[in-house]
């Protein structure tokens, strides 16, 4: 199998722009890349060149899609009113790592072309990936220092039919099974108290080896996995997901409506001083007066299992 995916993002706000020499920039084909990765990658704040990163900057945002990955994180923005904080980098260059390490870890088993390893997939591990991913990106902003924190959901799919989804933090990751209408599988949010999840980055204890949870899920043809940030999750109630999903597969729309209608009728609960939210519940069960929805970026990433 592999994943045809679709996306759709709304923010809150525009990302600060990134420090010399990353750029936020979707990367052209011939573009250079930070590829000299994890434990030889050098900072060096004289050179000058341009370095592009893997993945898509929305708002404190950041979502990477592949055939056989998709992955979102979600740069903590109370780190912009820092002078070094920059919450959208840290969200994409964890994402931009993570993808490396996923692909090098896949090259071990394979000579040439970058395709899923035919063998043992044990020995492929997004929670070492992740982990790997998680040091470089403290190594390589520490000196700066580049300031930020992000969770981090990801779904990866190995052969012949196994999908492991990923998570730190408050993001989440659904399996859903069109011909069972439910979801079959999910990641469960992380928080250290109410509206603060676990991160990764400056100060935070988390780590993917210390808190890192990983569900597996044996997947179907037309199963549909969706990633998304807590912009979907706190807005919408898995209920009003599920059927958004359903309606999407009886009318045969592709991924990217599918992935902008979510986005969509998150943004309206978001933008509604008394609309009724997951976020709001949350909040009234800690005792708190909050109302409505949540205002906040908002990245969603839909794939649909398929033949190759």
């Amino acid at each position: 199998y592999e994943l045809r995916t679709g996306s759709s993002f709304f923010a809150k706000r525009p990302a600060r722009p990134f420090p010399p020499p990353f750029s936020s920039a979707v990367p052209p084909v011939s573009a250079p890349m930070c590829r000299d990765a994890f434990r030889n990658f050098h900072f060096n704040r004289s050179f000058s060149r341009k370095r592009f990163l893997r993945g898509i900057t929305n708002g404190d945002d950041a979502v990477i899609f592949s055939p056989y990955y998709i992955g979102v994180a979600d740069g903590v923005g109370a780190w912009n009113t820092r002078p070094q904080g920059h919450a959208a980098l840290w969200s994409r260059l964890i994402l931009h790592f993570w993808a490396l390490e996923t692909e090098q870890q896949v090259l071990r088993f394979n000579s040439s072309n970058y395709q899923p390893p035919t063998e043992d997939c044990s020995l492929l591990s997004p929670i070492s990936a992740l982990q790997a991913s998680y040091e470089t990106t403290t190594a390589i902003t520490k000196s700066s220092p580049f300031l930020g924190t992000t969770t981090a959901c990801l779904a990866l799919l190995l052969p012949p039919t196994t999908l492991l989804l990923t998570n730190v933090g408050d993001s989440q990751a659904f399996v859903f099974r069109p011909s069972e209408g439910k979801f079959i599988a999910r990641t469960e949010e992380q928080w250290h108290w109410f509206d603060c999840p676990r991160q990764l980055g400056t100060n935070s204890p988390d780590t993917p080896e210390g808190v890192g949870k990983v569900v597996g899920v044996q997947v179907k043809e037309g199963d549909l996995v969706l990633v998304a940030t807590d912009g979907l999750v706190d807005n919408l109630w898995e209920a009003e997901v599920v059927r958004e999903l359903t309606q999407w597969v009886e009318t045969g729309e592709d991924e990217e409506q599918m992935a902008e209608k979510l986005v969509q009728k998150a943004k309206l609960v978001a933008g509604d001083p008394w609309g009724l939210s997951p976020y709001m519940e949350r909040a009234v069960e800690q005792g708190l007066g909050i109302e409505g929805g949540k205002w906040d970026d908002i990245s969603v990433v839909v794939a649909r299992c398929r033949r190759k």
